[in-house]
């Protein structure tokens, strides 16, 4: 019946044998057989999803059951059964790994479908008690601090980070959490003082990060210190290119005139004369 093409009778059949005394494996096979033809080739989902229900219940380890669960709970927006699900593959799985990945998605189906969002934030917590810097739950954290406007807690996450990464020698990673720490601290708790000092960390690891450099060369005039927003800028020009070192050589000018420095604007705009008259 399988090779007519006739899966209403191969699923009958398939079904019908699956009662019958047989060995285990083969017993634990037909059920498999039955669901994936009840799903994939007689679009019947709901058939296929009590059958993987109960190959699950009969063996919570059966991968291909609960993989095929999740998706089609998914599919039908079951998500009061999808979340169930997970939680009790959270509790099977094996490894600090296996159990973030399935954090992280209880997280999301409990933030996007259930706006339970102190449940996703423990949920993500955990994730980093287990594995910590690990970089989705990281990501999707910060997202959901931010979204729910816990903006300290964003910072104190991402301090935390900080210090994670410094301690295992990621300087990469540590200037991406500090870029980030400063840009909260400037745009959500308007703490430009801590800004600037997060930028300054910036630089300690990574001397000529133009992002720390912009920003300070910024905040350092927006809190009146123009010395030292020259030395970012002086710092700026120096890895700036073409176009880049004209308009900042100017900005430069600017901030030397608000300190009375007649001296140092005109060689600031003497450099900006020198770089445009070399690309005329």
């Amino acid at each position: 019946r399988e090779a007519a093409g006739d899966w209403e009778e191969t699923f009958a059949l398939v079904v019908k044998r699956s009662e019958l005394p047989a060995s285990g494996e083969v017993i634990k096979g037909l059920p498999h057989q039955a669901a994936t033809i009840a799903r994939d080739r007689l679009g019947r989902p709901e058939e296929a999803t009590d059958l993987y229900a109960a190959l699950f219940e009969d063996d919570p380890f059966d991968r291909v059951a609960a993989e095929a669960l999740r998706q089609l709970y998914g599919e039908a927006r079951r998500w009061d059964d999808l979340v169930r699900l997970v939680e009790r593959l959270v509790d099977l799985a094996e490894t600090p790994a296996a159990r973030s990945v399935l954090r992280i998605e209880l997280a999301r189906l409990n933030d996007e479908h259930f706006r339970a969002h102190d449940t996703a934030i423990n949920l993500l917590r955990d994730v980093l008690d287990e594995e910590p810097g690990q970089p989705e739950a990281v990501v999707a954290l910060s997202e959901l601090l931010e979204k729910t406007g816990r903006d300290e807690d964003l910072a104190e996450l991402l301090e935390s980070q900080i210090r994670g990464a410094h301690d295992r020698g990621e300087t990469d990673a540590e200037v991406r959490f500090l870029l980030r720490l400063a840009e909260v601290c400037e745009t959500r708790l308007q703490d430009r003082e801590r800004a600037i000092l997060t930028y300054q960390q910036v630089l300690a690891c990574e001397g000529k990060n133009r992002v720390a450099l912009v920003a300070l060369g910024r905040l350092h005039q927006a809190v009146g210190n123009f010395p030292e927003a020259a030395a970012a800028l002086e710092q700026l020009i120096e890895v700036a290119d073409g176009g880049d070192v004209v308009s900042l050589a100017s900005s430069l000018a600017d901030v030397y005139e608000k300190v009375d420095d007649r001296a140092a604007a005109a060689r600031a705009l003497e450099r900006a004369i020198e770089v445009e008259g070399a690309h005329l």
